[in-house]
């Protein structure tokens, strides 16, 4: 079943976005009751698809048709971060333990790992930006471009992109579409005492990385919760879910040069593009 959700902003960019309202799928304003327990959605290439793991003892992935609600349950067991292929045949996903990529037909069977984990770490966050052959991933030490058989292509150290800060499992990396050498990401700071902090006082925000000169920007205000970072498909928008409160998080969109900052939507998280 399909309601409307309010709280679309008004003079908002149009990018079609899938993310997390209380648990369940919502797309462009519109909530899927009939699902339960969604994490990390990201859409299909042509838009009429979207892909996500369940929470839960098994934590699968699952296909939804955003048109019918019709869901199906795809791969993985104990699976994060699911994400297409550019021709929307193929998802990809981490699975554990250890933290792998493993890669299912869209229109179902067997699963199979394409990308093992080294020494160097377990892999996390997957991400694919439009009109690149790879797809990236971080393990902790390293950002790696991968072709979509498992071939590692590039590896880049997290430390030229990161800086000074350090990173965790749970950072996301994204390349920006048509000039991938400009990175999003998601870092740890220590906590400004405006809304929330973790156990270590640290507090969740957004950079971005220009490789070609170096240049690190801050992207979201100081006095902003910021996480889960992703480009719009024509890469004139970051998208990620934010905190201006301490009650809920919203779906937000800012330009790569920090202006603009709007909301998206008033309630949501995890937003895929």
């Amino acid at each position: 079943m399909l309601t409307a959700l309010l709280g679309l902003a008004l003079q908002a960019p149009k990018i079609d976005v899938v993310y997390v309202v209380g648990g369940r799928l919502a797309y462009n304003g519109r909530l899927y009751r009939d699902t339960a327990n969604v994490r990390e959605p990201s859409l299909s290439p042509d838009r009429k698809r979207a892909v996500y793991w369940q929470s839960g003892n098994v934590s699968p992935v699952f296909e939804i048709d955003l048109a019918t609600g019709k869901r199906r349950r795809l791969a993985g067991d104990n699976a994060r971060s699911p994400f297409y292929s550019p021709d929307g045949n193929t998802v990809y996903f981490t699975q554990s333990l250890p933290w792998e990529v493993y890669a299912v037909p869209a229109a179902g069977g067997k699963a199979k790992r394409i990308l093992a984990a080294t020494p160097e770490g377990d892999y996390f966050h997957p991400m694919w930006t439009p009109g690149q052959p790879t797809f990236v991933v971080q393990n902790m030490t390293s950002l790696l471009r991968v072709r979509f058989n498992g071939a590692v292509a590039e590896k880049i150290p997290l430390s030229r992109i990161i800086g000074k800060f350090g990173t965790s499992s749970g950072d996301v990396f994204a390349e920006r579409p048509g000039e991938p050498t400009t990175i999003v990401f998601s870092t740890d700071v220590p906590y400004t005492g405006n809304l929330f902090q973790d156990s270590a006082g640290l507090m969740t925000t957004l950079y971005v990385r220009d490789l070609k000169t170096g240049k690190l920007r801050q992207l979201t205000p100081a006095k902003m919760w910021a996480q889960s970072p992703r480009w719009s498909r024509d890469g004139q928008w970051v998208v990620f879910s934010g905190f201006r409160t301490k009650t809920d998080s919203a779906i937000y969109a800012i330009r790569p040069d920090g202006t603009g900052l709007r909301r998206l939507y008033a309630k949501g998280e995890e937003p895929g593009t």
